[in-house]
């Protein structure tokens, strides 16, 4: 279905959306449980997006860049989201963004390693990744100098038992690379598993200058009741270069505030 301040909620099958829109005035569109074989998005005026539970079946893509026909796109959400197709690489491209959320989205149903995510926005303040197995590699066009808070909670504790070298690697790699090109957060939020895997290959980021410069909170997302000892090792990677932290836990989070 979808919901939009100028329209009313209907069903749709596979259909393209482009054609579901005439007005060059809509400004806030939400989409759930559907399945569409568009590409692209192409409202003029379109603000905020939201996609839950939607897939789209993509065809003859080499490279997806569906939001670029939406240029005052300042909010974009992805919730369970298949694209199904074979490009390998899926860009975003909204100088006017400043919030992306991203959680369990799928290429080909299920996660596609090799597919990398482009982003160019330039504006961004907040960036969430949430996904329960893995992380897709970002590669960040524009630097982000607005970014206030990020959140990655990824749950990968079904796969660290099984990760090899190389594929170990690979997903430090990809949150070493992340956490580089968003180091101008002021508020970070990270699972348990990040620091863990980072934990595995400090090989990695030993001798690499810590990312995040501006931080001035620093959390680790855990369970009331859980006991997670941070590793010394990583947590001088991480907030090396933001002196005069201290450590707390409080409310079930693992807490660093600058104090002075």
């Amino acid at each position: 279905m979808f919901s939009s301040s100028n329209a009313p909620v209907t069903n749709l099958k596979k259909q393209s959306l482009p054609r579901l829109f005439t007005s060059r005035t809509l400004t806030v569109l939400n989409l759930s449980n559907i399945s569409t074989e568009t590409s692209t998005f192409e409202f003029v005026s379109l603000q905020k997006l939201s996609l839950v539970d939607c897939k789209f079946e993509i065809r003859d893509v080499e490279i997806l860049d569906p939001f670029l026909g939406c240029p005052k796109l300042s909010f974009l959400l992805f919730d369970c989201c298949q694209f199904y197709g074979k490009f390998d690489k899926f860009k975003i491209h909204a100088p006017q963004l400043t919030e992306l959320s991203i959680s369990c989205l799928r290429v080909d149903e299920e996660f596609d390693s090799e597919c990398v995510i482009e982003l160019f926005t330039p504006k961004l303040r907040y960036f969430s990744y949430d996904d329960p197995l893995n992380l897709y590699a970002f590669s960040i066009q524009a630097k982000l100098h607005f970014l206030e808070k990020l959140v990655i909670d990824v749950d990968s504790s079904e796969v660290l038992n099984a990760l090899d070298n190389t594929e170990g690697t690979k997903l430090s790699m990809k949150f070493i690379e992340l956490f580089e090109a968003m180091g101008s957060a002021k508020f970070v939020y990270l699972s348990p598993d990040v620091v863990k895997v980072l934990s595995l290959f400090p090989a990695l980021f030993m001798g690499r200058l810590s990312p995040f410069t501006r931080v001035q909170t620093f959390k680790i997302i855990v369970d009331v009741s859980s006991s997670f000892p941070l590793p010394t090792n990583v947590m001088a990677y991480l907030l090396g270069r933001s002196p005069g932290f201290t450590r707390y836990r409080r409310q079930g989070s693992y807490n660093a505030k600058q104090s002075g």
